[in-house]
């Protein structure tokens, strides 16, 4: 299992913390505690987190802008 989580920081301090096993899809993942899933799952090398109903496309974790109006 990958882990793309950032552990040294040139600036902020990146404190250690208890780990949570879970699983997405029948694999086995890790998070942090306080974590989200979405950036536990984004940690784990997960980067499609469903599909469009209309035409399959991938759809994957993104934030809220004001070119989305409906996102929020």
């Amino acid at each position: 299992m990958e882990d793309h989580r950032i552990r040294k920081h040139p600036i902020l301090a990146v404190p250690e913390r208890p780990g949570v096993d879970f699983y997405w899809q029948g694999q086995a993942m890790h998070a942090h505690k306080g974590e989200t899933i979405a950036s536990a799952l984004f940690a784990n090398g997960i980067r499609i987190f469903g599909h469009h109903h209309k035409d399959s496309a991938p759809r994957a974790s993104s934030a809220p802008t004001v070119s989305v109006p409906n996102a929020w």
